[in-house]
């Protein structure tokens, strides 16, 4: 180089720094940036319920692919017991052997005859009569007793903090009330 300075003090910057000094209250990008939020939470809060059994009525299920990859099925249910958790939805969760067509609302799935879906689904209902298109129909037609966990760690062992604690049906236990027959 020529031996000039290039520091904050150098005829370079200070053209800069005047106009810095100057106009301290000046709009910059990063004043900017200062007054509009850094991040967002999206999504709805989780539920929490202290552990325990609850009724509860199913509602609807999706499919989805998990950390991208893994395909799952969420059964959503609302705990139809009185008092302060009347009302409240919580998911079960299960692995799917692939979704076939496009994943979400009601999306379809496949599964293997060890899974634990069917495993639950054969032991509350019994086996479905036909094995290339079970009727998710059965799980509206009943009032279901469940067993509510609430998760404590993430995916990766780590412990979540209290605030983002959730609770999650862990298993289906019985029907409680409803028909458990096929419709004809």
């Amino acid at each position: 180089m020529d031996g000039q300075r290039k520091g904050p003090g150098s005829r370079a910057n200070a053209t800069t720094e005047a106009i810095d000094l100057q106009n301290a209250t000046k709009y910059t990008a990063r004043s900017a940036r200062a007054k509009a939020p850094d991040f967002e939470i999206l999504g709805e809060p989780a539920t929490l319920l202290p552990p325990g059994t609850y009724q509860a009525v199913f509602v609807s299920w999706f499919t989805c692919l998990m950390f991208r990859k893994r395909p799952k099925i969420g059964l959503k249910f609302q705990i139809v017991d009185a008092g302060d958790h009347f009302g409240k939805t919580l998911t079960r969760w299960y692995n799917a052997r692939r979704l076939i067509g496009e994943h979400g609302d009601s999306g379809q799935f496949q599964i293997g005859r060890h899974s634990d879906f069917l495993a639950d689904f054969a032991r509350l209902f019994g086996m479905p009569s036909r094995t290339d298109r079970a009727p998710m129909s059965r799980l509206k037609k009943v009032v279901l007793l469940v067993e509510v966990e609430t998760v404590k760690q993430r995916r990766n062992q780590e412990e979540i903090a209290t605030p983002l604690k959730y609770s999650v049906i862990r298993r289906l236990l019985w029907v409680t009330a409803g028909s458990v027959q096929e419709p004809d």
